[in-house]
């Protein structure tokens, strides 16, 4: 066997998702309420209708990623329909 110096095996790094959460006093569900609500205002669609599906992108996306589907988006036919893809084809 060979001896591994300087290796910790018992330590596990924190791992921030999004810019936003760099703050550890703030809670995950209030960073992903504030950019729900940030794409909301930015599409300029009805909060009603589409609160659920940006709270589950911002829940399960990390935040740069959502913010380069949204500029991707503004590039085609559909922008809406672009994001609502991009945001599913990576995991939301």
């Amino acid at each position: 066997m060979y001896k591994r110096n300087n290796v910790n095996d018992n330590v596990k790094p924190e791992i921030k998702t999004t810019m936003s959460m760099n703050n550890d006093n703030v809670d995950k569900s209030k960073v992903v309420d504030m950019i729900a609500l940030r794409l909301i205002e930015k599409w300029g669609v009805d909060k009603a209708n589409y609160w659920a599906p940006m709270c589950n992108i911002a829940w399960k996306l990390p935040e740069h990623l959502i913010w380069d589907h949204y500029d991707a988006a503004q590039k085609g036919k559909n922008p809406m329909g672009l994001f609502m893809w991009l945001c599913k084809r990576s995991g939301a």
